[in-house]
């Protein structure tokens, strides 16, 4: 059965825009969602950090075949990863196998997604 594409009954479009940061002393532009670049802020101020100092050391540990951009998002998602608990998760209703209003079925390697 084909993957049905379903977003989240609450999610809104949401642009990619370009932001620009000091990267080792040099402007450059990354281009981030806004929940990204939210989510990076919130990184910064729980850390004591500007967003500046968090993206230019994420440029000095990502590897040669990775773009910034995809550095920071990475980062952005193995930080909040590693914060994740799982009385976080069940308080937040995640395991019972229905994302975004679709049922998945599968074992733990293949999942197909159907509609519920």
């Amino acid at each position: 059965m084909p993957l049905q594409n379903k977003q989240h009954p609450n999610a809104k479009a949401v642009a990619v825009t370009g932001t620009n940061f000091i990267v080792a002393g040099r402007r450059t532009t990354l281009r981030l969602e806004k929940p990204m670049r939210e989510a990076l802020q919130e990184i910064a101020r729980i850390e004591g950090m500007t967003v500046h100092e968090i993206v230019s050391a994420v440029d000095q540990g990502r590897a040669d075949q990775r773009t910034r951009t995809s550095a920071v998002r990475m980062f952005v998602t193995d930080y909040f990863r590693a914060a994740a608990t799982k009385e976080g998760h069940e308080r937040a209703g995640h395991g019972s196998g229905t994302l975004f209003g679709v049922r998945c079925q599968g074992g733990p390697s293949i999942r197909r997604i159907t509609a519920s």
